[in-house]
């Protein structure tokens, strides 16, 4: 499931939100924000500097972080961090053994910048496809309210999935 403009799309209300879960001081967050929230930026190309430039104001927080900001890649860890948490509190996490070890793990999505895998397990083994493909679907459909309600959304084009399925026949995966 691919964010799009992930560093671009995000509210502040929840980024400032997310970072003080994770004891960022307050007033680094309201300093860094209000900042991108102001700032008039301007585009520097080939052929010079740009005469009219672009930004935000206090009254619209949904600037987002800022490409290029040093503050933007901690600051959508922070909030990753209150998605994915929020996604597994609805129950989406999937269980997983360590091969070694026995240890049970739940792992409910990775991220890596703008991109994420979900990872779907069926939830019974005598669970139909179709409803597997159910709670595929609200398994995705889930992420993507919890995308829109952190301020970012999905870029459908460059989404996709794919399917693994095994059954067992006298203890061998088939």
């Amino acid at each position: 499931v691919n964010l799009g403009n992930c560093y671009d799309a995000v509210a502040h209300p929840i980024a400032s939100i997310a970072m003080q879960a994770l004891k960022v001081p307050l007033l680094t967050i309201v300093l860094s924000l209000s900042v991108l929230q102001t700032m008039t930026f301007y585009l520097r190309t080939g052929y010079g500097i740009s005469e009219t430039g672009y930004g935000g104001t206090s009254d619209d927080p949904t600037f987002g972080l800022g490409q290029g900001n040093g503050m933007a890649p901690s600051g959508f860890q922070s909030v990753s961090a209150l998605m994915i948490n929020a996604y597994r509190r609805l129950g989406h996490a999937s269980e997983f053994a360590g091969a070694w070890t026995g240890i049970l793990f739940a792992l409910a999505a990775v991220i890596y910048v703008d991109d994420t895998d979900l990872f779907i397990l069926s939830s019974r083994r005598d669970q139909s496809l179709e409803d597997f493909f159910r709670q595929t679907q609200e398994s995705v459909t889930d992420w993507g309210l919890i995308v829109e309600a952190t301020g970012g959304y999905i870029k459908a084009a460059k989404c996709f999935w794919y399917m693994m399925a095994w059954r067992w026949d006298r203890g061998v995966p088939t």
